[in-house]
């Protein structure tokens, strides 16, 4: 199984390196997601070398050690993917839609963000989005990023300047199919998208209140960093100092009001001075899907949140 890269919930390493055509900035959706490897799916978030996110790949067969995960979240999901369809006010934009027109060959459900949830603005009106997408049997990420012209997805140009920087990266989402169930779920794990992500055994944490009655734990010296539980879903926020506890609080508030997928996940938020590097996985069955935002932890949210089986319809494209 080829290995893939989808910015993953190693908000660490922010690796996408492909990227789509461009569509005009109000239309086109933005997500970061790495799935990585042979049968695994992780998303990385840190800058690569060549300015764009690059595929990370991992062994997905060896079990994941013990971690943040919620005791509610470690179970196999009931939940099916097919409960997951585009509603009558939900719609894929023109990028999305020509993106994963170029997915071939996976053998599984693939999901993409819809509007209107998902739709990110460059800041600059005359920057169109672009996509790089790679795809396999057991595997497919579409990585997108702000160019200076509309471009064809997978056009050469989005790896040449002026469409090249850190600035341009918007994320990636896709997915990655693995052996079963249970090496799906194990994925989640957090330190298997990063051991530094995870507090040293001996760190002291203190309780935090994050509003509307959720509650998470506080490290003030790793160096800063909040984890909570929503639903099935661990949500961690890493910061440069202090405990980063204004930010989990944004978090908390939007999701109280907008619903991650309902099943098993993770997302981790590492501030960064560049932004918040920020990615998100979640499992059903033996798929992993991702999804992540090289610069806003709400836009992250806001993808993962939007995140629909493509296309609509009961049949697949």
């Amino acid at each position: 199984m080829a290995a893939l890269a989808l910015t993953s919930l190693a908000v660490t390493g922010c690796g996408v390196s492909n990227h789509l055509t461009g569509t005009p900035t109000s239309d086109s959706p933005s997500a970061t997601v790495q799935p990585s490897g042979r049968t695994t799916t992780t998303p990385s978030t840190s800058p690569s070398s060549s300015s764009t996110i690059t595929p990370s790949a991992s062994n997905s067969t060896r079990p994941s050690p013990t971690s943040h995960l919620s005791s509610t979240g470690t179970k196999e999901s009931k939940v099916s993917v097919d409960e997951m369809r585009a509603s009558s006010n939900e719609r894929f934009s023109s990028i999305i839609t020509r993106a994963m027109a170029h997915v071939t060959k996976t053998k599984f459900a693939l999901m993409a963000p819809t509007l209107p949830d998902y739709s990110p603005q460059s800041g600059l009106p005359s920057l169109s989005m672009g996509a790089i997408v790679q795809s396999s049997a057991d595997g497919y990420t579409v990585n997108l990023q702000w160019a200076h012209s509309q471009l064809p997805i997978n056009s050469p140009a989005l790896s040449m300047p002026p469409n090249t920087g850190d600035a341009g990266i918007i994320g990636a989402f896709g997915g990655t199919q693995y052996l079963s169930a249970k090496v799906a779920l194990a994925q989640l794990n957090i330190q298997q998208m990063g051991s530094h992500l995870s507090p040293p055994a001996n760190s002291k944490s203190t309780k935090v209140d994050l509003g509307h009655g959720i509650q998470g734990l506080a490290y003030s010296s790793f160096p800063g960093m909040v984890v909570w539980h929503q639903g099935d879903w661990t949500l961690e926020v890493r910061g440069l100092a202090l405990p980063p506890i204004q930010e989990a609080k944004e978090i908390v508030t939007y999701l109280h009001t907008h619903k991650l997928p309902p099943t098993n996940g993770v997302f981790i938020v590492e501030m960064a001075a560049d932004g918040d590097h920020t990615s998100a996985q979640w499992v059903f069955g033996k798929v992993v899907y991702s999804c992540s935002d090289y610069h806003s932890a709400l836009q992250a949210a806001k993808m993962a949140v939007s995140m629909r089986v493509y296309p609509s319809s009961s049949g697949r494209s």
